[in-house]
């Protein structure tokens, strides 16, 4: 493979460089709350929907819950390729003619990919 005699097991243990953890660093707080925050909120709906519902109730809610871990990934990698496209359309002078063309297809493409997807899960 393209990582034969790159890559040893010992290397999974060691701590990255200081240079690679300061790159990561403005990422740590944002991704440590969103975690943080989903995992929250999925125990307070379980507990709620446990303590007051009944069992009928929990077992649908675990039947979405699980649906919705299956699906998450998806969504979140189609969230996180749209958020690589927004640093760039900002980055150009307000200025720019084609600014806001760029906000507008953007926009457009993002509807259009949240559809398809919408679609797929309705069936």
């Amino acid at each position: 493979g393209f990582l034969e005699n790159k890559m040893r097991k010992r290397d999974l243990f060691q701590l990255p460089s200081s240079e690679s953890a300061k790159e990561f660093l403005p990422y740590v707080l944002p991704v440590t709350t969103t975690s943080i925050g989903r995992v929250s909120s999925y125990a307070a709906m379980a507990h709620v929907v446990a303590s007051s519902l009944g069992t009928a109730a929990m077992a649908a809610q675990q039947i979405v819950l699980s649906l919705f871990y299956c699906l998450t990934p998806i969504a979140d990698s189609l969230g996180l390729t749209a958020q690589s496209f927004v640093p760039g359309i900002h980055s150009q002078s307000t200025d720019s003619p084609h600014r806001p063309e760029a906000i507008r297809r953007t926009t457009a493409n993002f509807y259009k990919a949240g559809a398809i997807f919408s679609a797929a899960m309705v069936g």
